[in-house]
């Protein structure tokens, strides 16, 4: 459906809305998400999109309710539809406002946790590019949105980390073994597969601390990555160097975590 069509369409349906009854049962509907109970949030809800198809607040309410309750990594079908559910709901909004914030990061959420409860490694890629897809479109549409870097970081690391495991594993090294990689032939491999991938991530990373400098989850990723890309270092001098410098960003990350934790809750 086409933009135009779709506001038509939105506009010939808000001339039989029934505004009452869909802020009752909106209002149903968002007391029982403050109490977690979804599914009857999601009833209300239901109720709420029915009587006014244009409320794109009570889509994304919606939205989130049947999000909560999927369960990635259960494959029954009830559970996937939980899922399909969302994403419908989003991809109304989206339809109306293509650049709207919420929807967009709910769209690479929904893709990303998908993701991360899949076994097939094939199918675990397929749904990591559509998460990458929304979330690049999120992060041109929303410069500012520091979730959007920060999962376009942790999709390539989850990408970079399996080719990093198996090449490591090729030149007889556990996860443990300190680096840099010396088999000729797997840091070759590892060079060439998982170099661009990290640049990325990291790229992604200092953005993230572009908009957020107290961003300890970037801190640690990043200490993470470093320290993986140190295998492919040239001498065992720029080996040690770099992970000096993984290691200055996590204990970074623990001291903002500290600061954090010692930091009175905000007032509600």
């Amino acid at each position: 459906m086409t933009a135009s069509v779709c506001l038509l369409s939105l506009a010939y349906a808000a001339q039989n809305e029934n505004l009452d009854g869909a802020r009752e049962a909106m209002g149903r509907g968002v007391r029982f998400m403050q109490r977690g109970n979804y599914a009857q949030a999601a009833k209300a809800l239901e109720k709420a999109v029915e009587f006014a198809p244009t409320n794109m607040e009570a889509k994304l309410y919606l939205g989130i309710c049947y999000m909560a309750q999927f369960h990635p990594g259960a494959p029954d079908p009830a559970n996937l539809d939980f899922a399909h559910k969302a994403e419908t709901q989003f991809q109304a909004i989206l339809q109306v406002e293509p650049e709207d914030e919420q929807a967009l990061q709910y769209m690479g959420n929904v893709a990303f946790q998908r993701a991360m409860g899949l076994t097939d490694p094939l199918e675990k890629r397929q749904q990591l590019e559509r998460a990458k897809g929304w979330y690049e479109e999120l992060e041109k549409d929303v410069p500012r949105n520091k979730e959007a870097p920060f999962t376009l970081a942790m999709i390539d690391w989850q990408q970079a980390h399996e080719y990093w495991l198996n090449a490591r594993a090729r030149a007889g090294m556990n996860p443990n073994t300190p680096g840099p990689v010396k088999d000729p032939a797997a840091l070759a491999e590892m060079s060439a597969r998982c170099g661009p991938i990290w640049d990325h991530a990291i790229h992604e990373l200092k953005h993230v601390l572009d908009i957020d400098p107290d961003s300890d989850r970037a801190m640690m990723y990043l200490g993470i990555i470093l320290r993986e890309r140190a295998d492919v270092a040239a001498s065992d001098a720029d080996y040690k160097r770099q992970i000096a410098e993984a290691d200055d960003w996590s204990r970074k990350a623990g001291e903002i975590q500290a600061r954090k934790a010692q930091s009175p809750p905000e007032r509600q």
